[in-house]
């Protein structure tokens, strides 16, 4: 159920895949883009963890046209 208050940004696919009675999603057009990190433990450092990062690494490269900067 909806407290009827409150504004949150979410990804238009948040609109998309999951509707919820009571919420309204209103596109936002002029927002500035997202920035997304990610963070590690380096003590937990694995094989895993690197495709991870070098594959979100290249999707996001790939969605912005930009090869942009990398420190793994």
């Amino acid at each position: 159920m909806a407290a009827e208050r409150g504004v949150c940004l979410m990804p238009s696919t948040v609109a998309r895949h999951y509707p919820r009675d009571g919420i309204g999603y209103v596109p936002v057009t002029d927002a500035d883009p997202a920035v997304i990190s990610l963070a590690w433990r380096p003590e937990l450092r694995r094989a895993a963890i690197d495709s991870f990062i070098r594959i979100a690494h290249e999707v996001a490269a790939a969605k912005s046209g930009d090869r942009g900067w990398l420190d793994i």
